[in-house]
């Protein structure tokens, strides 16, 4: 069974209606007060990391600005989300290649297929394709460094887990046995889990600062400088050579958004990821601004069995809490309008996403404190929340907007060493939370295995619909299944959206890009020249 171009897709996760207008000073005051804090965790300090010598480059070099580098090029150390994707992809091909909005595409594999069990996932190999150390890669390739990646502490060496065995069939096939079906596995070999390198190179020392890969770019190590600017030169051998239109990329540094930012202004760079906060000055200076839905941001509803918390049990309470956020009001004193308010998990444009949903859950106080009082809770109930330190700005929303509908919410410190405990560990019923992502990550997230799934909650109906989602193979029947459980979910409302956050991109004049959906920076081959 040859699986079509555009197969399930999985997320990243990121640790940091129409509305009625707000009107009550003190929760406007919240919301600014929210906006200020967006706007002072983005604008971290930090030095301008720009070192020039890109004025010279010629009309053939991409200059981008980034937040940070890559503390190793080693692949157990990569990930699949973020800006780190810029710093890796070019080095590295990956057994399949990821599209801009979240499709499959020939990589080093140039055919893939499940047997009818899901037991088997055989790849067909591209022929000819050799490492920048000279060793040419093979099945026996794959099995190395699927080998070195399940081995290690990372955390994608979950994400290859299933992998039973690796069995090279010949030197241009290889199967994988599969100990269980996971519907992200193909999506995963797009990212960091399906990257190769030379198997010479595995497990050395040299090779966190140095990859040796087959990718479209080589890492220049003598013309890079560590912490300011990194150099990457064009690789003519590579397979698909021709998508890559820049003779040289370079990645300068920069930790501050105002420097990046200014980088930007001035030309020293062609393009940076950067904030809404920044957006306006950005637009004001002629600057060319790119955004997709990267992720949504609310809040998470976790102890739907009501085993720490009781009230959350009914799904009347959690439905409750749906009605009580301004979300488009939220959206536009906190994000400055980028993104989109919305009552689903899954965003427009991907499969399972429903319009109808978006305002499932309209702003409607009123009908929150019905809700409440037909639950049981006619004066409302107290609610425990941990001011987690990367969604701080987020917290004091909650508990007001919750106020207003007779929820009484303490907001608990938490001490950022402690960040990881107070999400994953069983101690809060819900938090804020910003989960970005594709479909299928959004219904692996509601797996009793996942670590969203805090408190493993499950239900008969909603796992059968997944069941059948997690063996959709074609677009419409993925389309179809994904909505089922999308609907389930939202009338259960087992989490609280608020909207899709957009991630937003600048450049010059001299660039086009198309973004990534649901990523907060573009791939490297969506950039171009403009023409």
């Amino acid at each position: 069974m040859l699986l079509p171009a555009r197969p399930s897709a999985w997320q990243s996760t990121t640790i940091p209606g129409a509305a009625m207008p707000m009107t009550n000073k003190r929760r406007l005051s919240v919301l600014a007060a929210a906006a200020v804090a967006v706007l002072a965790l983005s604008a971290c300090t930090g030095q301008d990391g720009s070192s020039g010598g890109g004025d010279d480059q010629g009309p053939r070099t991409l200059k981008l600005g980034v937040s940070s580098e890559l503390l190793s090029y080693d692949p157990v150390d990569l990930n699949g989300g973020g800006e780190g994707n810029l710093l890796w992809m070019p080095v590295y091909d990956r057994l399949l290649t990821i599209t801009p909005d979240n499709g499959l595409e020939p990589g080093l594999a140039t055919e893939w297929a499940f047997d009818d069990s899901f037991s088997v996932l055989t790849l067909e190999l591209r022929d000819g394709v050799t490492f920048s150390d000279g060793a040419p890669f093979t099945a026996e390739t794959v099995k190395a460094n699927i080998e070195n990646l399940k081995a290690s502490s990372s955390t994608e060496a979950g994400i290859v887990a299933p992998i039973e065995e690796v069995v090279p069939v010949d030197e241009n096939t290889v199967e994988f046995h599969l100990a269980s079906y996971d519907p992200t596995l193909l999506y995963q070999l797009g990212l960091a889990a399906g990257v190769m390198a030379s198997p010479e190179a595995l497990g050395t020392e040299e090779i966190k600062l140095n990859p040796v890969g087959s990718g479209p770019y080589t890492l220049d190590d003598q013309g890079s400088v560590r912490g300011s600017e990194l150099i990457y030169v064009k690789n003519d051998e590579h397979w698909n050579s021709d998508a890559y239109p820049y003779e040289t990329l370079v990645f300068k540094t920069y930790q501050d958004i105002t420097a990046r930012l200014n980088a930007a202004k001035s030309g020293e760079v062609d393009g940076a990821p950067i904030t809404s906060a920044a957006a306006a000055e950005a637009e004001a200076a002629g600057l060319t601004i790119t955004n997709t839905p990267a992720g949504w941001l609310g809040l998470g509803l976790f102890d739907r069995a009501g085993q720490i918390a009781p009230e959350l049990a009914d799904v009347r309470v959690r439905q409750a809490i749906n009605y009580a956020f301004d979300k488009q009001a939220i959206l536009e004193n906190v994000e400055q309008g980028y993104g989109y308010a919305t009552s689903q998990t899954f965003a427009e444009g991907q499969p399972g996403y429903d319009p109808e949903l978006d305002n499932r859950y309209e702003y409607d106080p009123e009908k929150a404190r019905e809700l409440l009082a037909e639950a049981g809770y006619p004066d409302g109930f107290d609610l425990t929340i941990p001011d987690l330190p990367h969604m701080a700005a987020y917290t004091p929303i909650i508990a007001d907007q919750l106020k207003d509908v007779g929820i009484n919410v303490t907001i608990k410190p938490v001490a950022p060493t402690d960040t990881l405990a107070e999400m994953f560990g069983g101690q809060n019923a819900a938090f804020a939370m910003e989960f970005g992502g594709t479909s299928i990550g959004q219904i692996t997230a509601l797996s009793t295995q996942s670590v969203w799934n805090i408190f493993k909650s499950t239900d008969e109906e909603l796992s059968q619909l997944v069941s059948v989602a997690y063996k959709a193979t074609e677009e419409d029947e993925q389309d179809k299944t994904y909505r089922e459980v999308n609907r389930w979910v939202v009338d259960n409302a087992w989490f609280a959206p608020w909207y899709m956050k957009d991630s937003i991109f600048v450049t010059s004049s001299e660039v086009t890009v198309e973004p990534w959906v649901t990523n907060v920076t573009p791939l490297i081959s969506s950039f171009a020249p403009a023409k």
